[in-house]
C-alpha cells in the first residue's frame, strides 16, 4: 500500500511522520524499512493521529518508533500541526507525544518555519564510571528523562566502539536501578559525545524496540541533557546559548531559580517535504 509520509528536517535530525489510524500504534517493520531506505536519509520514525470529533482528546498525537520521547520530533510535529490547521504567525501548540505523560507546548512561528519546545522535566542526574584503560577513568554525567536517558561523554571519540562500551556500563547501572526500584528500563539511550575544544556535540541514540543506533545530526533532548549537566552547579541562571551539532545550530535556553530548573527550551528552523512510500506491511 502507498503511505503519505511527511519528512521533517529539524537541524538535520531527519524524522519521518507516518499517519496511523489509531494510537498506540507503531509498525516496527515499517519503521525499520523507512530507516533502511537510503533515499530518504531518515534518522527516526514517528506515527501520528489527528483528533476527530469523537476522540477523547483534541490533541494531535505522535508515537515515536520505540515509544521514546524526542524533542526535535515534538517541535517539528507542533509546526506541522500548525501548518495543517492553516495557522499563521506565532502560536503555542499543545501536542501529545510518546515518552511523556503530559502534553508538550510547542511555540511556533509559521512564517519563519521556527519551532521551540519546552523539554519535560528530567527525573534525575546520575553518573557513570567509565574506564578508558587500566590506568585512566572518567566520570560521565547521566541525565534521565521519562522515555530516554542521556550520557554526556566529554572528550571521548564519537565512534561505535566507544558507544557500545558506554552503553554496556549504562545498561548495567540501569539494570541495578530497575531491580531496586521496579521501574522499567528506558526506551532509548543517548550518548552525547562533546568535543570541548571545538565546542561540538555529536549525538548518538540507540532505540531498543527497533534495535537501531543512529549517530544523529542533532538531538533536542540530548542538547537539553547537556545543558542540565553544564549548569548543574549553578544556582540561578537565565541563559540562551547556541550548540553546534552535525546538522547545524541548536538554540538552547535554560532558566534556574534557587537551584531548581524552571524551564529548558530547544529551538530552531524546520523544513518539510512530502512523499509517497510503498509498504507491503
Amino acid at each position: 500500500m502507498n503511505i503519505d509520509i511527511i519528512i521533517a528536517d529539524p537541524c538535520g535530525n531527519i524524522t519521518a511522520f507516518v499517519p496511523a489510524k489509531k494510537i498506540p500504534f507503531t509498525n516496527i517493520e515499517t519503521a525499520k524499512k523507512i530507516l533502511a531506505d537510503k533515499t530518504m536519509n531518515v534518522e527516526q520514525v514517528g506515527f501520528f493521529t489527528m483528533p476527530t470529533e469523537t476522540a477523547d482528546s483534541n490533541l494531535w498525537h505522535l508515537e515515536m518508533m520505540g515509544g521514546e520521547f524526542c524533542g526535535n520530533a515534538a517541535r517539528s510535529f507542533g509546526l506541522f500541526c500548525a501548518k495543517k490547521r492553516k495557522l499563521t504567525g506565532k502560536n503555542s501548540i499543545p501536542v501529545s507525544i510518546s515518552g511523556t505523560q503530559l502534553p508538550v507546548i510547542v511555540n511556533v512561528d509559521v512564517e519563519e518555519n521556527f519551532a521551540e519546545v519546552e523539554i519535560p522535566p528530567h527525573l534525575k542526574i546520575d553518573q557513570l564510571l567509565h574506564k578508558l584503560n587500566p590506568h585512566e577513568s572518567k566520570i560521565l554525567p547521566v541525565c534521565v528523562f521519562d522515555g530516554i536517558t542521556h550520557v554526556i561523554a566529554k572528550n571521548i571519540s564519537a565512534n561505535k566502539k566507544n558507544f557500545f562500551d558506554i552503553k554496556k556500563i549504562a545498561e548495567s547501572a540501569m539494570s541495578t536501578e530497575t531491580s531496586k526500584s521496579g521501574n522499567n528500563k528506558t526506551n532509548a539511550l543517548g550518548i552525547m559525545f562533546f568535543d570541548s575544544q571545538n565546542q561540538f556535540l555529536q549525538p548518538a541514540v540507540y532505540v531498543y524496540k527497533t534495535e537501531s543506533l543512529v549517530f544523529e545530526s542533532s538531538c533536542a533532548s540530548g542538547s537539553a541533557a547537556f545543558a542540565i549537566c553544564k549548569y548543574k552547579d549553578i544556582t540561578d541562571c537565565n541563559e540562551i546559548f547556541l550548540l553546534k551539532e552535525p546538522g547545524g545550530i541548536i538554540q538552547v535556553g535554560i532558566k534556574k531559580t534557587a537551584d531548581k530548573i524552571d524551564s529548558i527550551t530547544i529551538g530552531g528552523k524546520i523544513s518539510f517535504r512530502y512523499l509517497q512510500y510503498f509498504s507491503d506491511t
